[in-house]
């Protein structure tokens, strides 16, 4: 990734990608807390170390992303993603120049 500035997109990728996994499965959560599962509200916020206030927002945030995670056919591919960016950037892709 290092040899290749242009794939420092997918680092980019990799962030937003751990950041909605983490709102997901704090939706996830607390769904199953409000459903009798192991770990309470309570909990969660103590485990997470932030007030109510705040995993009550990123309840709000996830499952916003579950609902539009379901609601759209599919995902791009980072490739396709990547060749975007490039494009965006006006920048011709330099490895396929270069075989």
């Amino acid at each position: 990734m290092a040899d290749d500035p242009a794939n420092l997109v997918l680092a980019d990728e990799l962030t937003a990608y751990l950041r909605d996994c983490k709102l997901r499965a704090i939706a996830r959560a607390a769904r199953a807390a409000d459903e009798g599962g192991d770990y309470t509200l309570g909990d969660i916020i103590r485990i997470l170390g932030i007030t109510k206030q705040s995993v009550h927002e990123l309840m709000r945030k996830g499952q916003a992303l579950l609902a539009a995670k379901r609601a759209r056919p599919g995902v791009a591919d980072l490739r396709e993603r990547r060749r975007r960016r490039l494009d965006e950037a006006g920048i011709g892709e330099r490895r396929e120049a270069a075989r």
